[in-house]
């Protein structure tokens, strides 16, 4: 193994632990693409069918274990605890025929007609395309939250590390896989389609804790005072930030009243 390799993996565990911890820190699975996360599990489900039965190394079976865990997870957490914040009225790409073209394409390009091969063959052209469901997100709403755009930015980097690896490799063998570098290339493609968005703000990138705070919302019967309540590390002046981008969502009206009369929410820490 060179150390474009090992790079990658690492650049590429990183973006699977990063998704998790976002999850579970602010409670939400607001701006993640559930479906993205269904395609990643396939792919490495795809990908890893050899898992128990053709042994490279300890270091090789305990990444296949931990990608597939880790994603798993993420499905798991999107779909059931967190189901409530899941955006599914913009996560609506149908992946279905993503999964069918991918799969037919597998079956007439593969290094050989078996199970496993082309399986591989499927993991490799999906994997070129999961993030679609995603970016079909980010093109709706054209914002993606500061946790997703270091997850995509990680996936791409660790794709380029992959890319590096495979000319290295070349370099050394003479030899290259045309089923992992063409699928390769067409993803580090599309992530830097979404880097330059980004960079020339046609999509914003929005903070985090934006959304917790706005999750935490709540406002008094009596007096008509918006109320949140702030835990230890985070600044109030976010949590004010944030109830102006909450009001602006669902209540113009309450942005307009807010602003005319100068006054900010009640913030209370806890």
């Amino acid at each position: 193994m060179n150390g474009y390799r090992f790079s990658g993996d690492m650049i590429h565990l990183f973006a699977l632990v990063l998704l998790l911890f976002k999850l579970w820190i602010y409670k939400s699975a607001a701006g993640i693409s559930g479906k993205m996360q269904i395609l990643l599990a396939l792919v490495f489900t795809a990908r890893y069918l050899d898992l128990f039965t053709n042994f490279v190394s300890a270091y090789n079976t305990e990444m296949k274990i931990l990608y597939i865990c880790l994603v798993y997870s993420t499905v798991l957490l999107i779909y059931t605890r967190f189901r409530k914040t899941y955006e599914s009225h913009l996560d609506t790409l149908q992946i279905g025929f993503v999964i069918f073209a991918t799969l037919c394409l597998a079956l007439v390009y593969n290094y050989d007609f078996t199970v496993v091969e082309v399986f591989w063959a499927f993991s490799q052209y999906l994997e070129a395309v999961a993030a679609w469901p995603q970016f079909f997100m980010i093109k709706k709403t054209k914002q993606v939250k500061t946790a997703v755009f270091v997850y995509l930015t990680a996936l791409g980097l660790y794709r380029l590390m992959y890319i590096a690896n495979w000319g290295y490799r070349y370099y050394l063998t003479d030899r290259y896989e045309l089923l992992s570098v063409v699928p390769g290339g067409i993803q580090v493609l599309q992530f830097l389609v979404f880097w330059v968005l980004c960079l020339t703000k046609v999509v914003t990138i929005t903070s985090d804790k934006m959304s917790w705070f706005a999750k935490n919302l709540t406002q008094s019967d009596t007096n008509g005072i918006f109320v949140i309540q702030v835990p230890g590390g985070f600044d109030p002046k976010d949590a004010k930030l944030a109830l102006i981008d909450h009001c602006e969502d669902a209540d113009q009206e309450a942005v307009a009243t807010l602003t005319q009369k100068q006054e900010m929410p009640t913030v209370h820490n806890t």
